[in-house]
């Protein structure tokens, strides 16, 4: 049974007990991510969790915090654009220990100058090592060149930031971010596993309560977003020698409010998803290995509806991929095959049930379904069969005829100059043409 408890009406708890595991997952999540950076300096959000995993008292080095690392199953933190998190996935007996251990920074906090500058250097080389792939390249890019809204002009490239972005943070932009953001108003615990409520609570009483700010700034809200608006034709130079890629975004619609944190149909987006990718993936077969890597995602989260199509190609073969995409596109059928969806659907309905054993995959749900008005859905293996017998084709197909009712915006990633002139607005007509 899943439990939402108003820790004395400073912040929630999500809860769920569950006595057939010996572990215990515990997560700190604050609304505090990128989207939050100040101006020109993103990755602020990024470097305040490397912070506070461990510039304490009890943790004065790396090393130190390396140690704690291994010391448990699992702790370690994460920021995305909307949330930073801290978590600990720990036997019973060492739930305190890591409680202690999680939250202490957030009360003893040193900022030292020294471990200032040699994490900046680790936060650079961890940015680095990201990009150097060609999707990851496409995905920076894509963000750079696509946020121009003024409620996400602020976030550079990613939630780590870039070198250049990451080298104007000042200790003081630390304190700052961290004195705003990380306190009890931004702040949801999640808990599951094999641990009562009167001991929860006495571990907040003791750790959290007394240890963490009670009051500051709220952190980004989705419904301010107000959409992307060009659709636009790009142009980039691959990392890899020889290797290709083409992309198209459909960005068919801002996300419907209404269906935030929605459990089906967040479901029926997934089913579409793993569809779209089975039917993507014979199609390409048939065209003599064209493509190393192909994908498509249907996304329904964060702040906008798009369906995202990625063809990895050798750098000389990308006219013929992108002759083979207008084909894909212009044979696509009307209404989606019912023998692919009864298929996937059946794929992801057992692999569900299997993911409904992990303390951290509970977790993750038990925050997913947690949205605005206080609405949780009680998530168990009755339920999730439950609610995929509710899922019809109709449902599916219904998203699907959506998936690329829009004009995509193109990126090509190639060494070829003859890209540098291609003629977008051409291509959108061809592969629009059966229209």
């Amino acid at each position: 049974m899943i439990k939402i408890i108003n820790y004395k009406n400073k912040f929630k708890i999500l809860y769920k007990q569950i006595k057939a595991v010996t572990g215990v997952y515990f997560e700190l999540k604050f609304k505090a991510g990128g989207y939050n950076d100040p101006k020109g300096k993103g990755g602020t959000a990024h470097f305040c969790e490397h912070v506070l995993m461990g510039f304490s008292t009890k943790n004065r080095t790396r090393t130190d915090r390396q140690k704690d690392l291994y010391r448990f199953v699992e702790m370690n933190a994460r920021t995305s654009y909307h949330y930073v998190s801290f978590y600990v996935r720990v036997p019973n007996t060492q739930i305190e220990e890591a409680v202690d251990r999680l939250t202490d920074p957030f009360a003893n906090l040193l900022y030292l100058d020294s471990e200032f500058d040699a994490e900046k250097k680790i936060i650079q080389d961890e940015i680095v090592t990201r990009v150097k792939t060609n999707i990851a390249t496409l995905s920076l890019e894509q963000r750079k060149e696509l946020s121009k809204n003024p409620e996400i002009v602020n976030c550079e490239l990613s939630p780590a930031g870039s070198k250049e972005s990451l080298a104007k943070i000042t200790l003081k932009d630390i304190k700052n971010y961290i004195d705003s953001y990380f306190n009890k108003d931004n702040m949801t615990i999640v808990v599951t596993g094999n641990i009562s409520i009167k001991k929860l609570k006495k571990l907040i009483d003791k750790y959290v309560d007394p240890r963490i700010k009670d009051h500051g700034k709220i952190g980004f809200s989705r419904s301010d977003f107000k959409g992307y608006k060009d659709k636009k034709y790009f142009y980039l130079q691959p990392v890899e020698k020889d290797k290709g890629l083409l992309c198209l975004l459909y960005f068919y619609g801002k996300r419907d409010m209404t269906k935030y944190m929605d459990r089906k149909y967040e479901e029926i987006i997934r089913i579409l998803s793993v569809c779209l990718n089975e039917i993507l993936f014979v199609f390409i077969r048939t065209k003599k290995e064209l493509c190393y890597g192909s994908s498509i995602d249907v996304f329904n989260h964060n702040i906008y509806q798009a369906t995202d199509v990625y063809l990895e190609c050798q750098d000389d073969k990308i006219s013929e991929v992108v002759e083979a995409y207008k084909e894909f596109y212009q044979t696509l059928p009307e209404d989606l095959d019912r023998g692919v969806f009864d298929r996937q659907k059946e794929k992801l309905e057992n692999l569900a049930n299997f993911d409904l054993k992990s303390t951290r995959m509970q977790a993750g749900m038990l925050f997913s379904q947690y949205d605005d008005f206080g609405n949780i859905i009680d998530d168990d293996v009755k339920y999730t069969k439950k609610l995929y017998d509710s899922i019809s084709y109709d449902d599916v197909n219904r998203e699907y005829k959506k998936c690329f009712s829009a004009k995509p915006i193109l990126f090509i990633m190639s060494e070829n100059e003859k890209y540098k002139d291609f003629d977008y607005q051409g291509y959108v007509r061809s592969i629009y043409k059966k229209a």
